[in-house]
């Protein structure tokens, strides 16, 4: 970190390799919480403006150049970034990025649990949406989004495709999404729920249900980083 630092700032900073500083910028944001407390990551972002490549960003780039987007918009909404840097993307690049986000983000990881867990909540007469966006105010996809009495409740199914096993941590730009969700419930009014699939898949039916129940009807817990 030192490293990076000694080439953003000071009298005479130096590049920052092209390959490098898409990665760098969405790891640094990735632990940033809702203020800016890196003073290194406006410098970097600044840095995305001139982008220059040989090569195009691949799609793994362009879903964290879109979390970078979603990062810069929620700190100048916060008032801790200028409104100048909502533009610091090129706009060419922004809608590359929203396409291949939303490709990503709304695939369906587990179709069979999903199908179970959408026949329960019509079982227990609870309203909702699958494959939607949290809230109006956000571009991030949820699993389900309870409606009507139940507003503002979301569930997130984790398991082996989007989690580490061993911590129980959502990896990489899942366990961002979830803690930006999280980290603005207070904000938002909006409550967000992991359902563990292994955890699901061991559950009798009548346990499912109540699980269910319980969660359409108390707030979901924090997930900050």
């Amino acid at each position: 970190m030192l490293a990076v630092k000694d080439r953003l700032v000071g009298d005479k900073p130096k590049a920052i390799s092209s390959d490098l500083l898409v990665k760098l910028t969405w790891s640094l944001t990735a632990l940033e919480g809702t203020q800016v407390s890196n003073p290194i990551l406006p410098k970097l972002i600044e840095r995305l403006a001139t982008f220059q490549r040989d090569t195009p960003l691949s799609g793994k780039e362009l879903i964290q150049v879109y979390q970078i987007q979603v990062y810069i918009d929620d700190m100048i909404a916060r008032k801790q970034l200028p409104a100048e840097f909502s533009k610091v993307i090129p706009q060419a690049v922004r809608e590359a990025a929203e396409l291949e986000f939303e490709r990503h983000d709304r695939q369906i990881l587990y179709p069979n649990v999903q199908r179970e867990i959408a026949k329960k909540l019509l079982k227990l007469r609870v309203s909702f949406q699958e494959n939607v966006p949290a809230a109006d105010e956000t571009a991030y996809f949820v699993d389900f989004k309870l409606t009507q009495n139940y507003r503002g409740t979301v569930l997130v199914l984790s398991g082996d495709r989007n989690t580490n096993t061993s911590t129980g941590e959502l990896l990489g730009t899942v366990g961002v999404k979830t803690r930006f969700l999280a980290s603005r419930e207070d904000a938002r009014e909006l409550h967000v729920h992991l359902i563990d699939v292994a955890e699901w898949e061991s559950w009798g039916e009548q346990q499912k249900l109540e699980h269910l129940y319980s969660l359409s009807r108390v707030e979901g817990k924090k997930m900050m980083a």
